[in-house]
């Protein structure tokens, strides 16, 4: 992950040693303290930045319950998009894709109770109302492709992966449309 270049210099000079073994542990100590340290920080960073971020959503739309819908559905999707970004990318654009859906993660971990006293003041005014219900539906779409996706790999050969894509892309703009009217 993290060191693996370093572990890959490592084992060119020792191979298969206890030295190896020492150096290797050290080094995934180092990157889970460090897994951790990106996820505390980015809960943190997710607790500035929810209010502000629903003030920049009720201004841009105007406070319009299906706009403020879509902004909702996106702030709910859009940590689960970068990880498949992250999954999908290679060399060094991983390692910020993955920086990049932790801090979305963090962000949502602050929408995530949807409902209740404490949602009601972070979004409660004009279109929250709208902006729950994308919240609601977002989580739910990001639901259903986490916990198909698995079964849709281990069945769909290499040459129908794009129609898959396509066909997951046509659900999750259905849900955006249903977000939309039903908050109207």
């Amino acid at each position: 992950m993290l060191f693996d270049h370093v572990l890959d210099r490592a084992w060119e000079q020792h191979g298969e040693s206890a030295e190896y073994d020492e150096l290797e542990s050290r080094y995934r100590w180092r990157e889970a303290l460090i897994w951790l340290a990106a996820i505390v920080a980015a809960i943190g960073v997710g607790w500035l930045v929810r209010d502000p971020l629903v003030v920049v959503a009720r201004a841009l739309t105007g406070g319009i319950a299906p706009l403020m819908a879509v902004a909702g559905w996106v702030i709910a999707l859009a940590p689960f998009v970068a990880f498949g970004l992250c999954l999908w990318r290679e060399g060094r654009a991983r390692p910020i894709w993955a920086g990049v859906t932790v801090l979305l993660g963090g962000v949502l971990f602050w929408f995530v109770p949807l409902s209740g006293a404490y949602i009601v003041r972070v979004v409660g005014g004009l279109g929250g109302a709208g902006f729950i219900t994308g919240l609601y539906l977002g989580t739910g779409t990001a639901a259903v492709a986490a916990l198909l996706t698995p079964f849709v790999l281990a069945i769909v050969r290499a040459d129908q992966v794009q129609g898959t894509v396509a066909l997951a892309a046509i659900g999750a703009i259905a849900s955006l449309a249903f977000a939309m009217v039903h908050a109207w």
